[in-house]
């Protein structure tokens, strides 16, 4: 006996392929609501500046609406790809750096939470606001703390050292006007956590 033929889907004339994902991208970009953008009347979601966009009005939605509205992957652009290699390496750096709001001597800058994440927050919010103005607010003077711990802690160590050490707290807190270590951390964990 034959055994029964395969099931593949072949692409409509002008459509690109879809994207073959890996399962262990699959988990990392299933629930994830990174922007994609789709073409109306045609199956697949692309990433900015994918060809099969050109000369076509993309409209921009949720990856995660893009797949329960039955649009699949674009092979050429491969934007499970490249939203799970991005995914992954945020997951590493937080895994590496830990909690700012919960770690006695925080990475200001990678750690979860840090100045890498608002910057993250904030290129997003340009691209498309989101943010609530009491929340945008909060994000911009979670900004603006982080920042000024990090450059009173390049000021102490003259060196560019991110790690807001255990024995330079008491130091960067009263140089930076938060009188006491205990309120600099307590000042670090709520920006951490905006």
């Amino acid at each position: 006996r034959d055994a029964p033929a395969a099931t593949v889907e072949v692409p409509e004339e002008g459509e690109p392929g879809i994207e073959e994902v890996e399962v262990t991208d699959l988990l990392l970009v299933v629930d994830l609501t990174d922007e994609v953008l789709v073409v109306d009347e045609h199956p697949r979601y692309h990433l900015e500046g994918c060809r099969h966009l050109t000369g076509r009005e993309a409209i921009p939605i949720p990856l995660d609406e893009a797949r329960t509205d039955g649009f699949t992957p674009c092979a050429v652009c491969a934007p499970d790809r490249h939203l799970a290699e991005l995914a992954a390496t945020v997951e590493e750096r937080h895994a590496e750096n830990g909690d700012v709001a919960f770690l006695l001597e925080p990475d200001l800058k990678e750690g979860r939470g840090g100045l890498r994440d608002v910057h993250a927050l904030t290129w997003a919010e340009a691209t498309e606001p989101v943010l609530r103005t009491s929340e945008a607010a909060g994000l911009s003077g979670a900004f603006e703390t982080l920042l000024a711990v990090r450059v009173e802690l390049h000021r102490t160590t003259g060196s560019r050292s991110d790690r807001l050490l255990l024995e330079l707290q008491d130091e960067v807190a009263e140089r930076s006007g938060h009188g006491d270590a205990d309120r600099l951390m307590a000042d670090v964990a709520a920006a951490a956590s905006a």
